[in-house]
């Protein structure tokens, strides 16, 4: 669980995270055909929710998630799939 958080903390730099928004950005612009599929959907919709379970191991991730405040948001965020 430690190298994962490593890695989401190291690909959250801001200065990668921008260059990471922007090529994907343009990989959505250049390849749109191919990624708005219900496949590539439901595909991501999948490996949120495994993101979110293995999320709610870690104590912080779990009190953010779990505050009465972000749950409407947190239901919203699997309900774009409807």
């Amino acid at each position: 669980m430690g190298f994962i958080k490593g890695l989401i903390n190291a690909v959250a730099d801001p200065r990668l995270f921008f260059l990471l928004a922007v090529g994907a950005l343009a990989l959505l612009v250049w390849k749109r055909d191919k990624i708005v599929s219900s496949a590539v959907g439901y595909t991501l919709l999948g490996g949120l929710g495994i993101f979110f379970f293995f999320g709610t191991f870690d104590f912080n991730f779990r009190q953010i998630v779990t505050k009465p405040d972000n749950v409407p948001i947190v239901g919203l965020i699997f309900l774009l799939a409807f």
